[in-house]
């Protein structure tokens, strides 16, 4: 019934995402009944039914414009108006990019930035009314799709040597689920969190948004400090994990394992609900003894699989489950040190959507690599786009992009540098190409559903800006992007899988865009990431995937290998040098 009302709804993703969202308590209470039978197979049947439906919208669209298929008697001033605005927005956000740190409180530099907040709404709104006015946004999906892939996803999951858990969160009870055959019954595993920490924790502080030399992007600066370890009780009481408790031990434990200095020996500091209490210490490894109980990991070690293929859900999808705390005594170890090798997805419709996009194995295989966009040097410091603020460059993206493009015959490279790194550029550069590397900055947004989203190329000189070439190639841009026969996407810069999550959707996304414009996989960051370990995390992936060879190792084992390769640098061993990427795409 959720489905049909939906198929007969109009609209774009986030009103779309609203109008389903009302649906959420029955398929709660429906997997809340399955999982009370211990019927993995009906959980998973709702969770295939109800997640990440407008991606799996888009990504089913994948290459289509709405724009080219508007009728009636408003198509042309709907195109007109839409056409306007990206150019208003386009030319006011390469002004405010050469605007310099003092320049930040003049009158001008506010007025600027007021009008690019206006003309991004406008843009937003103008095509909102397109998406509203399509017809294909009435048919994308059939509910029949749910039954099929999810038996898909099953068998390709085992097929490749792997086991799937997937996450169900919800406002009274979480589970996973754990398929290690498909032939076998899902088991089940209800999901705890310590009763002190579920009834005192409040909302994570916003932090701040600051420019930090060597950082791809704009760096969240947490305030709070990280605590002492707490004494361990004798016993501790558990509730269920809800959702709301979830997504505030999810934030309070990406703010302090986003920085370079953590020590997973240590505590995490967590905000009380009780005003002016300030903060508690938790030990480290709550939020991983929530979400990967002992059992569930006794599960997977004893499968003996080779890789995880892991769909998360609600705040679950901001993190990196390699860079959860399992132990802190008598010596450190991270779910990297426990866990198989790690793929994610959105969903699991979504996931049998890039199963079935066909693989590109015949001849040499194509690249682009971008790297060293040429950014204004006018100043030193950055601001998020919606303030303005010019781009520190990045040498060692350049580095980087040098020791990617060596995997690869020289006559079937792309490599954009510096000038020649523009928007312009690089989408005429990536029809046709099986693998896309973009090392360069990169921003998130949380207004209007991150559709300003970008990552951030060389900029046209002033004066010229154009729709199509100002300098960012944004969300709402990549989304229409048609990427046929794109097998990985790999997105070297900040931020790339971070965005707002709508209800019963994973995050709005770079790393989503890519998904739903045709790539099959996409590497992508949780949060701000070093410039200098990016590259080596990068050099040391594409050595162990070998694409020239056609014989290296699978995308999430050489992922794997990779942060090793890394966290074994002296300096490097803290979570933020060597977890912020995930793959996201099929096992095989």
């Amino acid at each position: 019934m959720a489905d049909r009302a939906r198929l007969n709804t109009f609209g774009e993703a986030a009103q779309r995402a609203q109008f389903f969202a009302q649906f959420a308590p029955a398929f709660e209470m429906l997997a809340a009944w399955c999982a009370r039978d211990n019927d993995g197979e009906g959980v998973l049947r709702v969770v295939t039914r109800s997640r990440s439906r407008t991606l799996l919208d888009q990504m089913l669209a994948a290459g289509v414009d709405p724009r080219e298929r508007l009728t009636g008697d408003n198509r042309e001033s709907l195109l007109a108006r839409e056409a306007n605005a990206r150019r208003t927005v386009s030319r006011l956000r390469t002004q405010a990019m050469q605007i310099t740190g003092d320049q930040a409180d003049e009158p001008a530099a506010k007025k600027l930035l007021a009008e690019l907040e206006t003309a991004q709404k406008d843009y937003a709104d103008a095509w909102r009314e397109i998406a509203n006015a399509d017809p294909l946004t009435r048919v994308l999906t059939d509910p029949a799709f749910a039954e099929t892939s999810l038996a898909q996803v099953r068998k390709e999951t085992h097929k490749s040597g792997g086991v799937l858990l997937t996450y169900m969160v919800g406002r009274d009870a979480s589970f996973a689920v754990l398929c290690t055959d498909p032939t076998a019954a899902p088991q089940v595993f209800r999901l705890f969190a310590p009763r002190a920490v579920a009834s005192d924790i409040g909302d994570a502080p916003s932090g701040e948004l600051v420019a930090r030399a060597g950082f791809r992007g704009i760096a969240l600066k947490s305030n709070t400090k990280q605590p002492d370890r707490p004494a361990t009780p004798p016993k501790v009481e558990s509730v269920p994990l809800t959702d709301t408790v979830a997504t505030r031990l999810v934030n309070h434990y990406l703010q302090q394992i986003a920085d370079p200095s953590f020590n997973p020996t240590r505590g995490i500091a967590l905000v009380s609900r009780t005003p002016n209490t300030g903060t508690r210490a938790a030990a480290s490894e709550t939020l991983g003894d929530a979400v990967l109980p002992h059992e569930l990991r006794e599960k997977i070690r004893a499968s003996r699989a080779k890789r995880l293929v892991l769909v998360p859900d609600g705040a679950l999808h901001k993190l990196p489950f390699e860079a959860l705390t399992l132990s802190a005594e008598p010596e450190p170890r991270y779910a990297l040190d426990e866990l198989p090798a790690v793929c994610y997805a959105p969903s699991l419709a979504a996931l049998a959507v890039v199963l079935n996009r066909p693989r590109v194995t015949e001849g040499e295989p194509a690249l682009l690599t971008v790297g060293d966009p040429a950014y204004p040097e006018s100043a030193a410091t950055a601001g998020p786009l919606s303030r303005g603020g010019a781009l520190p460059r990045l040498p060692y993206t350049a580095t980087e992009s040098k020791k990617v493009r060596q995997y690869f015959a020289p006559d079937r490279v792309t490599a954009l540098e510096q000038a020649d790194a523009t928007e312009v550029n690089v989408v005429a550069a990536l029809p046709g190409k099986r693998f896309i590397h973009l090392a360069a900055h990169g921003f998130a947004d949380e207004a209007f559903g991150n559709a300003f989203a970008a990552v951030a190329l060389t900029p046209p000189a002033q004066g010229h800006e154009e729709s199509s070439n100002d300098g960012f190639l944004t969300l709402h841009e990549i989304s229409r992007l048609k990427l046929t026969g794109c097998e990985l996407t790999v997105l070297s810069a900040c931020v790339t899988n971070v965005g707002p999550q709508r209800p019963l959707e994973a995050g709005v996304t770079l790393a989503g865009a890519f998904l739903g414009a045709g790539s099959r996989g996409v590497m992508a960051s949780c949060w701000s990431v070093d410039d200098r370990a990016t590259a080596e995390m990068m050099a040391a992936f594409f050595s162990a995937v070998r694409p020239e060879k056609g014989k290296g190792a699978a995308y999430p084992e050489a992922l794997k290998n990779a942060r090793l390769a890394v966290r074994g640098k002296p300096g490097w061993e803290a979570p933020f040098f060597w977890a912020p990427f995930v793959y996201v795409g099929p096992p095989d």
